[in-house]
């Protein structure tokens, strides 16, 4: 006998919705397309912040890439070149790299008339000429099948010390110093090429235009004429990155095993069977011998650099909050490292043996760290969604990612209440665990390592395995350790 599922009357996670993706569009104009277009001094951080962006949009579901100027001008000058090409009287060299600008902008438009919804146009664009010429580019390329909407985001940074820090860990390893044997050569090199662009630099200031400027790798943060979904939540995202290099790992931890795991049940709030509190135990012994927890925890509080770091989370965690700031009191020297979890009894469970064992606070509790809701399949195990529910078995198979149970979520509004966690995560200047769940984990993993958001219900997560990152200028480190491992049912 199969049933058919009650109407599904709750809101969905997207208010507007296109037609093929589950994602926000412009309301009323689905011919709109977003342009950002970096501006700012070498050295600021800049394609760091593209790259960042586009992993970020592209993780909710938005078509986003990244064109690099500096790239198309290594791939049309085939050499290395030294810091007087870029000298403003250098009329050649201008009217090169001018050149290597509009090919950019091609490949460009090309890219969004394709369909996609947002490109990052990658460069200093730090005069006023190429700015206009840009917006000109823009005005001759109108498209009756797009509308264009040009948002720049200026990096600006005043720190001596992190420009410095920019030019010897990132600068001198690029491709523009490939041959170079000599940081030092490279270094001055490099320092002589930024002379050069502040002759010329001007910052944005012509009010009719959109822009964000982004001071001081995240102190301060000027936005002008931003309206909409998408440059909200690019405001949004800007104002809680942190263009510096990480020094903490994030480690990532599935609950014990459960006992719906067992039965093959989804959903539901189970607590731990005999081998999921052992893992637990097993945990917390990994986690605490850890370097970079150990290194953490035998520091102080004055070592730490001041910005907040501690969550603005969910009212549900209030008095884990309150527990974690009354121990802080009352040790003052001592750094506390952080352990997440979701509301569920498995994650706490978990979480809170992992935590006694080295004798850290209370878990912070997320509601947003929740399993992926499913509705009237809770439960349930696959076999009978089946067989009660066949036409919703055949829809979720069919689509994973997009498909919502019934009162449920699917896998992109998980996405979308995740993003409080990614914000606090990449704010975050300390090591911490989060034990959470499959499709949860899946979501915050596909983000740091950049996976299709089609591949994400696929990703492999097993049960009792730790997943180490360790995030860079450009990528991410992940390292593997597998405890005790259990690969359960889809």
């Amino acid at each position: 006998m199969t049933s058919t599922p009650p109407k599904d009357t709750s809101t969905p996670a997207f208010p507007f919705l296109s037609a093929d993706r589950a994602r926000p569009v412009a309301r009323g104009d689905e011919r709109q397309r977003f342009v950002l277009g970096m501006v700012g001094l070498p050295a600021r951080g800049k394609t760091y912040m593209a790259r960042k962006l586009s992993r970020y949009l592209n993780w909710l579901g938005y078509r986003c890439k990244v064109f690099n100027i500096g790239n198309y001008r290594r791939e049309m000058v085939k050499k290395q070149v030294d810091s007087d090409f870029f000298a403003a009287d250098n009329a050649e060299a201008l009217k090169l790299r001018n050149e290597c600008a509009v090919a950019a902008l091609n490949d460009m438009f090309k890219w969004l008339r394709e369909g996609s919804e947002c490109a990052i146009y990658d460069g200093t664009n730090s005069t006023l000429e190429r700015r206009q010429m840009v917006v000109q580019y823009f005005e001759e390329h109108k498209h009756e099948d797009m509308n264009v909407r040009l948002v720049w985001i200026e990096s600006i940074c005043n720190d001596p010390q992190i420009v410095e820090n920019n030019i010897w860990n990132i600068k001198c390893s690029s491709p523009d110093y490939a041959t170079t044997d000599n940081k030092a050569q490279a270094v001055s090199d490099f320092k002589a090429r930024i002379a050069n662009y502040e002759k010329v630099y001007r910052t944005l200031d012509d009010d009719s235009q959109s822009y964000v400027k982004v001071i001081d790798t995240g102190r301060q943060v000027v936005s002008n004429r931003i309206y909409g979904y998408l440059p909200s939540k690019i405001v949004w995202f800007l104002m809680n990155l942190r263009i510096k290099k990480r020094e903490w790992p994030i480690f990532l931890s599935r609950h014990g095993q459960s006992e719906y795991n067992v039965l093959g049940r989804i959903g539901g709030d189970s607590p731990l069977t005999k081998r999921g509190a052992e893992y637990a135990e097993k945990l917390g012994v990994f986690i605490n011998k850890q370097p970079e927890v150990v290194d953490w925890v035998s520091g102080s509080e004055d070592q730490n650099n001041g910005d907040d770091t501690k969550c603005d989370n969910d009212s549900s965690s209030s008095s884990s909050s309150s527990s974690s700031s009354s121990s802080s009191s009352n040790n003052k020297n001592k750094r506390h490292f952080e352990i997440w979890c979701s509301t569920l009894k498995r994650t706490i469970q978990t979480a809170t043996a992992a935590a006694q064992h080295g004798g850290h606070d209370e878990p912070v509790r997320w509601r947003s760290l929740a399993e992926i809701e499913v509705g009237i399949c809770d439960g349930l195990t696959y076999e009978q969604v089946k067989e009660k529910y066949p036409e919703e078995f055949a829809a979720r198979k069919a689509d994973k990612l997009r498909y919502r149970y019934p009162r449920g979520e699917s896998y992109q509004d998980v996405i979308e209440r995740l993003e409080p966690i990614l914000f606090e995560l990449e704010r975050l200047e300390a090591p911490v665990l989060v034990v959470g769940h499959r499709a949860v984990l899946r979501c915050l993993f596909s983000y740091f390592q950049d996976i299709e958001i089609e591949k994400i219900p696929y990703l492999d997560v097993p049960l009792h395995t730790v997943i180490k990152l360790l995030p860079r200028t450009y990528g991410c480190d992940v390292t593997t350790y597998p405890l005790d491992p259990v690969h359960d049912e889809e």
